[in-house]
């Protein structure tokens, strides 16, 4: 889902908390995705330990390990 397909999911009032991470392969993309409301911005090869730290940031129980 690109930037530009889910700006209408923050639109929506129901949905607007539910924080963003972005996925990219774009290695100088953080600040626009900040600008564009994400909360993290991730790029690949992702990285386990910077995904999940995000993660528990802004989830509740994010922090929890799986497993």
């Amino acid at each position: 889902m690109g930037s530009n397909s889910w700006r209408p999911l923050k639109a929506d009032s129901s949905l607007s908390s539910i924080p963003v991470i972005f996925l990219t392969s774009v290695e100088d993309g953080d600040a626009r995705g900040r600008e564009l409301g994400a909360v993290g911005y991730v790029t690949k090869p992702v990285r386990a330990d910077r995904l999940l730290s995000i993660v528990a940031q802004h989830v509740p129980g994010g922090a929890i390990p799986i497993g």
